[in-house]
């Protein structure tokens, strides 16, 4: 039979993976995966844009009497899930873990995601993301054998990936708007965070050899083979079938004589990148079993020969944080950011919070406060109040509210003093009685919050 792929799976992913912009360059040096995560396909290779998914897989694992065990995971996505779509979980993972102490909120520009990720830079690009964000927040993941390394035993347990808080403006901006620099913010599942932070069952891969892999399938067998020869200089004998349909997600429905010729294809593109042994031709990985039934067995390739450090890229380079643009922003040169950067190493997420309020109040305020003005006001406020949130929701109603009697007080005076100018005698009266100065008066924002003239 032949295979089902449709022809605009393979044009949407040409889009996303489309030629780098040259910032690209500054991009990821590592992505970031799980065991667990990499052991089955997210979704099949047959991407169905707007169907609802429902994809269920199976993987061999042995419990801790060494018995073997089958266990299963079950994938929803209400509109579909991409293969594509986990470049983009890998790739935001990633840039989370790549701080030493990660938060479970992510605030960063579609901006800098796409240089980071290798993608194309503008508003075609970025709606492609949001649509790829969307997709992965929607989508649960239960899985019966979640390898959890730090208890050394399998769990039964189910997460969403993330949430999402994106700007709702069109996302159509030609490349170079300033749309591409409105900070987006992913918030992790808790559950899937602790997992990823504290169960130390990661996988660090080389993106840029992982982006540059042809298609889905083949960058799963790097993942997945990434994970094995980390420890082995040899593969287990996989079931043929299962290896397509459950690690790399082919169609079930493909004949074994197709199956073979796919999976050969990918064995040779895994060679000529070191994933696996090159001095052996493919077809000798393959084992008959029986009619219709074969293995495949895969020796380690040279890339594996050094064990990867897990990389900590943002040491000392603030131009590779997501806080970074979010900073230039406000008006903040090179130099300021390095010092804010050296001063709140530990609490960025409290400097970027400050910032995006910063920039929300110069937009609504008519004092004539700068966004850079506001912002160096308020985290001047944070290093004698440690970790602590100093930037939160309830203050920054309280600014609204503070600007909007302002105004309300402004218009009122306004209006009293074109009453006194057409001569109307009682308002004269009692403009001249009370002794009031000309001009306007308002408190400061701090004496209003004490309560004095607030009304």
């Amino acid at each position: 039979m032949a295979d089902v792929t449709p022809d605009h799976d393979e044009n949407h992913e040409k889009k996303l993976r489309s030629k780098p912009a040259p910032l690209a360059k500054a991009g990821l040096d590592h992505g970031m995966s799980q065991v667990s995560l990499v052991e089955t396909a997210l979704c099949p290779l047959d991407y169905r844009p707007g169907e609802p998914l429902r994809h269920i897989s199976e993987f061999i694992y042995y419990d801790s009497e060494k018995r073997r065990r089958v266990g299963k995971v079950t994938v929803k996505a209400p509109s579909g899930l991409s293969p594509t779509d986990e470049l983009i979980l890998y790739g935001l993972l990633a840039i989370t873990f790549a701080d030493a102490k990660p938060t479970m909120e992510l605030t960063a520009t579609p901006h800098f995601i796409c240089r980071q990720l290798g993608l194309s830079i503008g508003g075609d690009h970025y709606k492609r993301l949001r649509e790829s964000i969307r997709r992965l927040s929607e989508s649960t993941y239960q899985n019966s054998a979640w390898w959890d390394r730090g208890r050394s035993q399998h769990r039964d347990l189910g997460f969403h990936f993330f949430s999402y808080d994106l700007p709702s403006e069109s996302v159509t901006e030609p490349v170079g708007s300033e749309h591409g620099r409105e900070p987006w913010t992913i918030f992790w599942d808790p559950l899937f965070f602790r997992l990823m932070n504290q169960s130390r069952g990661f996988i660090w891969f080389d993106f840029a050899s992982y982006r540059a892999l042809k298609n889905a399938a083949a960058r799963r067998g790097f993942l997945l083979l990434q994970k094995i020869f980390h420890h082995r200089e040899v593969s287990p004998q996989f079931d043929l079938r299962a290896f397509a349909v459950e690690q790399l997600g082919y169609s079930a429905e493909l004949e074994m004589k197709s199956i073979r010729q796919k999976v050969k294809i990918l064995i040779k593109t895994w060679q000529e990148q070191g994933i696996v042994n090159a001095g052996v031709d493919a077809e000798e990985f393959f084992i008959r079993r029986g009619p219709g039934k074969w293995s495949v067995c895969l020796p380690r390739g040279s890339r594996f020969n050094k064990p990867v450090p897990r990389p900590w890229t943002r040491v000392n380079q603030p131009t590779n944080h997501p806080a970074y643009e979010i900073l230039q922003r406000l008006g903040l040169d090179h130099q300021e950011i390095v010092e804010i950067f050296a001063r709140f190493s530990d609490q960025m997420l409290q400097v970027t919070q400050a910032a995006m309020t910063a920039q929300s109040m110069a937009r609504q305020s008519k004092s004539g406060a700068t966004a850079k003005q506001t912002f160096l006001d308020r985290i001047s406020r944070i290093e004698g109040q440690g970790s602590g949130v100093v930037d939160d929701e309830s203050e920054r109603k309280s600014r609204i509210r503070y600007d909007r009697r302002r105004q309300e007080a402004e218009k009122d005076w306004e209006e009293r003093n074109r009453m006194e100018s057409i001569g109307t005698p009682k308002q004269t009266d009692r403009l001249t009685s009370s002794g009031e100065e000309s001009g306007f008066q308002f408190p400061e924002y701090e004496l209003w919050m004490k309560g004095e003239g607030a009304d």
